[in-house]
């Protein structure tokens, strides 16, 4: 399900992009000025691209985001014991210590 929704989202912003392409380079070239007006719609694509590639990110949240993971953690399991050691393999997320409550430093 994730994969099919961040395909969507992408899609979406490739489709934004090629239409902002489109735009741009349409027969305006004859014209004075015409460089000016095909960069307008040139730099609306690429932000509304990135910002539709962006919001597509929100899909791994759950996979992701170490609040999320903990949550099912302490969830399924119970609360983690404040005297045992955290490790971090393959992904670090600074974000873990906090959720944890284990922000002093020994």
């Amino acid at each position: 399900m994730c994969r099919r929704a961040l395909r969507l989202w992408l899609a979406a912003a490739l489709a934004t992009a090629l239409a902002g392409s489109a735009i741009a380079l349409s027969p305006c070239g004859a014209r004075a000025g015409a460089a000016l007006i095909a960069v307008l719609p040139s730099r609306s694509r690429t932000l509304a691209g990135v910002q539709i590639a962006l919001v597509a990110t929100t899909n791994f949240a759950r996979t992701r985001s170490g609040r999320d993971i903990l949550r099912a953690a302490v969830a399924a399991n119970g609360p983690f014991a404040p005297d045992l050691p955290f490790y971090h393999v393959r992904m670090h997320d600074q974000t873990v210590p906090y959720y944890l409550g284990r922000t002093r430093r020994s």
